[in-house]
């Protein structure tokens, strides 16, 4: 690939990206296959959007922190050259559960009102930011925010056998039962811990692609112990949630946010 189509593919990326945060967007990792054979390649796309559609993104190094491939022979950070689609194409080990996970550069926004602000900040679970942005006598028109997106996917390697477990993300959904072994029917408890501790009360998106390309959507606020149950159901599924807390100050000092918010993600086939 040449030098001037990098070039243009990473403006367009970052462009897309900051659009797509500005409409709320969610982040995640997509398996290309619900499966795949032991020793096989594990292809994965980056994707930024709505109600499981949108933008599929290249692999461009500066946009994140840490994006690394974990399976039976361990954690290796994922290898791909400036500009692949689908981003990831890793080969697989013995059979088990194989996640993926992404966490972002921090990336910024700028709110031209403050509706825009409002309207991200109900649609998110997190109102009690509106009156706070108040108290704190910010400004309600030309406002910075920064966000940086977690995101982790469970690839099934064979049986997919295994246990999702904390990958230290700042924000993470951890599956506490496997969606791979677990009977079709059974609904899949999950975990959200924010900072590594249970996040109780947070407002979850649970996304599913039915078979037949159908996409539903439903929320679940977690109980005291950042717990909730993802239905049962065949397809793709996604888990996302948002955290908006005010920002370091000496990130505040440097790039001039008010806002800094955290996004998370799981997601997977069953």
């Amino acid at each position: 690939m040449s030098i001037a189509r990098i070039v243009a593919m990473t403006a367009l990326a970052a462009l897309l990206l900051s659009t797509a945060q500005a409409d709320a967007h969610e982040l995640w990792l997509e398996p290309l296959r619900p499966a795949v054979a032991p020793g096989e390649e594990a292809a994965v796309d980056v994707k930024v959007g709505q109600m499981l559609a949108g933008a599929t993104y290249t692999y461009i190094t500066a946009y994140f922190k840490v994006f690394d491939f974990v399976d039976s022979a361990g954690c290796r950070p994922v290898v791909s050259t400036i500009g692949d689609q689908p981003a990831v194409h890793e080969a697989t080990g013995d059979a088990g559960l194989a996640r993926l996970v992404y966490l972002s550069s921090p990336d910024f926004l700028t709110y031209k009102t403050f509706e825009q602000f409002e309207a991200f900040a109900q649609k998110d679970g997190q109102a009690a930011a509106i009156a706070r942005h108040r108290e704190r006598g910010l400004p309600e028109t030309n406002f910075r925010e920064a966000y940086t997106r977690s995101a982790k996917a469970l690839i099934r390697v064979g049986d997919g056998a295994g246990a999702d477990g904390p990958l230290g993300l700042p924000y993470e959904v951890i599956a506490e039962v496997n969606p791979f072994t677990a009977s079709a029917d059974a609904p899949i408890r999950a975990q959200i811990l924010w900072q590594g501790a249970p996040a109780p009360g947070e407002l979850a998106a649970i996304f599913r692609r039915a078979p037949d390309g159908a996409v539903a959507l439903e929320h679940r606020t977690t109980d005291a112990d950042g717990r909730i149950d993802i239905p049962a159901g065949k397809g793709f599924h996604l888990i996302s949630v948002v955290r908006l807390i005010e920002p370091d100050p000496e990130l505040a000092a440097r790039t001039g946010v008010v806002w800094h918010s955290f996004w998370g993600s799981l997601s997977f086939h069953r």
